[in-house]
Order: structure tokens, then sequence, then C-alpha cells
């Protein structure tokens, strides 16, 4: 049986005891994240790996709070301070359209999104051929991977 475990305490694994941890749509949710990323670190064996996804332009949903989003270069910042390496930050966006639709699409009724969705990302599409580094602007979210 499994057990839930606060993780704005010590983690109950001993140090070096993973070869990885996931942490999905989790460190929003934790009041200190440098201390979760300590932990993470502490946990992990030599060489183990430490891949999160985090959204950055996403509705607050408290579960039961949710406190911050880090941008690409606060994530690299974070653990770089706290000891990782081999860090990769990638992002996961689109446009700014795709970027408004991801806000809206919890609000609006089902039948509009299947029409908006299509628009939006017709349009995306073709903005960002005349300006590709919004590509990196509109973010959606990061994925993260990083090693001790």
């Amino acid at each position: 049986p499994s057990k839930a475990t606060d993780l704005e305490k010590k983690i109950p694994l001993p140090s070096s005891f993973a070869d990885f941890v996931l942490a999905f749509n989790l460190f929003e949710h934790i009041n200190n994240e440098l201390k979760l990323a300590l932990e993470v670190r502490r946990i992990l064996k030599a060489g183990g790996v430490f891949y999160a996804v985090t959204p950055f332009l996403k509705e607050i949903h408290a579960d039961p709070n949710d406190f911050f989003r880090l941008t690409p270069s606060a994530w690299q910042e974070l653990l770089k301070m706290t000891g990782f390496k081999n860090i990769f930050i990638t992002p996961i966006a689109f446009g700014p359209l795709i970027a408004c639709y991801s806000l809206f699409q919890n609000i609006c009724p089902k039948i509009l999104l299947l029409f908006l969705y299509p628009v939006c990302w017709s349009l995306d599409w073709l903005l960002l051929k005349l300006r590709p580094s919004w590509k990196n602007i509109f973010l959606l979210g990061v994925f993260i991977t990083a090693s001790k």
C-alpha cells in the first residue's frame, strides 16, 4: 500500500536511493522549490537522472495550493544552485493563439473548443513562419532533465 508523503518536508527515502526521480506537474504546488530540489538530488544515486514537467501558462489549480511558475532560466539556475549537471530545459510551446487557447479551454463550451483549436493552430503556424522566435516566448510548460 502506498502512503502519502509531505514533500514540503524531508523525503522519507535514504540518500543515494533512486536511479531516477519523476516530478510531473508537481513543483508548482511546492512552496519551497529549493528545498525539494535539494531533496531530489539527495535521494538520487550518483549519475541518477531527474525528469520533470511543469506548466507555465496555466490557470491556478490548487491541489491544495498552487505557488509559482518557473521560467526556463529560473529552472536552469535552481538546478545549478542545487548541484545538478547535464541540465536540459525544453520549452513546451507553440504560438500566441495556442497559448491563449490553453487558458480558455477550461471555461469554454467543448463545442466551441472544437472550432477554436484548429483556427488557433493554423493561425499560429502562419505567425510562426513570420516570427519563429515566438515559439519560445509563449510557453505552455517546460520539460526538464538533469543528473546528479
